[in-house]
């Protein structure tokens, strides 16, 4: 490119500089600091964007043990800007360019190191990044949660360095879900599952991310009772299926499911796709989840909270079965095993493994509850 589109800044540091992209855009100042700034976000405007979300507050050089902070002139460029660094007791002349590729929501920092002695040498460069994941609502208070700590880590095989926010996107939901219910004391009954499903799941994913799930809980306590509902005449097979699992009656569920695997329903090849998807609905996963989900949850019996490494398990063998197994299953980061094995016209032998240790399982036995540990194998008797 021309050297006439480069230009130089010496004496407005704390002038903005912004790196911009389609995905992305990087704002901080002419000094290469990333000061409290902006309007649409008062104070919150320095760092990384990607489209309404937040990436990182700003990132930090240093160059063996000494920081790279004011630079000392800024390289306008309509593609990649520049920040010069003369450190002259080190020796060094030092060049962080950075420019965003249309499309990525990311940026691409590029350091360059010149060696102003005449002997050669080494030069240790450390990076440090400050991550504040957060959306615009969520930093003006819209969306009526507190903003979350960030966690992060590096994994080894990849080489990167993977940061998350402990304010799960989900918590948005149940925020408009608490706004538009008056804090859940008005909630439509034509909702009223959907929203009790969307709180439990919150409360999970709180979990999963080491936070206190008990405001969450606190919530759900408020509805109104779970009441049971029948079978919709004009229900479909997968929806007949899972209401008939849930009532406990497995050889009806297990009819449905055969009914819509034998149904040569439209799709690719072992696809189930459901009577009432959209025209040019090729393949419909929820069908899919509909066909496998009563198999889990109300044939072989699982429940599991891969969080608490807890599994609540009520297997079923269906009249006239003499047995079934379940293999591969990952739950979480166990591979689990599931079998039957019909010791009676109302008993079977149940037995589950696991790969990793740690893990517990609440049974029904004898009409009493039980919690047993899982040490790599558990095997019961239970009646179906």
């Amino acid at each position: 490119m021309l050297s006439t589109y480069r230009v130089y800044s010496y004496a407005h540091p704390d002038s903005p500089a912004v790196t911009a992209g389609s995905g992305a855009s990087l704002i901080g100042a002419q000094s290469g600091l990333f000061p409290d700034m902006g309007y649409a976000v008062p104070g919150e405007m320095g760092g990384l964007w990607a489209g309404g979300m937040k990436i990182c507050d700003g990132f930090f050089f240093a160059v063996d043990d000494v920081p790279l902070r004011e630079s000392d002139a800024y390289e306008a460029h309509p593609v990649a800007p520049a920040f010069h660094y003369r450190m002259q007791e080190q020796g060094l002349h030092v060049v962080r360019r950075q420019f965003i590729p249309d499309g990525v929501g990311g940026c691409v920092i590029e350091l360059t190191i010149e060696n102003l002695r005449n002997a050669p040498r080494m030069a240790e460069v450390s990076f440090t990044v400050r991550t504040d994941i957060l959306t615009v609502a969520a930093a003006q208070g819209e969306d009526g949660l507190e903003l979350g700590r960030d966690v992060g880590e590096y994994d080894e095989k990849t080489q990167a360095f993977y940061a998350r926010d402990m304010l799960p996107m989900t918590g948005l939901c149940v925020s408009h879900l608490r706004r538009s219910t008056r804090n859940f004391t008005d909630v439509r009954g034509d909702i009223l599952t959907d929203v009790r499903e969307a709180l439990r799941a919150q409360a999970a994913i709180l979990r999963m991310t080491g936070a206190n799930d008990a405001a969450c809980l606190a919530e759900l306590s408020k509805l109104p009772p779970e009441q049971p509902q029948g079978l919709l005449p004009n229900a479909t097979l997968a929806e007949a299926a899972l209401w008939h699992g849930a009532q406990g009656h497995v050889e009806q569920m297990v009819g449905c499911l055969s009914a819509l695997a034998q149904a040569g329903l439209p799709g690719m090849p072992g696809a189930q796709r459901s009577p009432g998807a959209g025209q040019g609905v090729l393949l419909e996963s929820r069908a899919i989840a509909g066909f496998v989900w009563p198999m889990i949850r109300y044939l072989f019996g699982l429940s599991p909270d891969a969080t608490a490494k807890r599994i609540v398990w009520h297997p079923h063998t269906p009249i006239g079965w003499d047995g079934w197994t379940l293999e591969r299953l990952m739950l979480g980061t166990a591979e689990a095993t599931v079998t039957s094995e019909r010791i009676s016209p109302s008993k079977a032998r149940y037995t589950l493994r696991l790969s990793e240790p740690g893990w517990a399982v609440c049974v029904m036995q004898d009409g009493e509850e039980r919690e047993l540990p899982v040490d790599g194998e558990l095997s019961l008797v239970m009646e179906d």
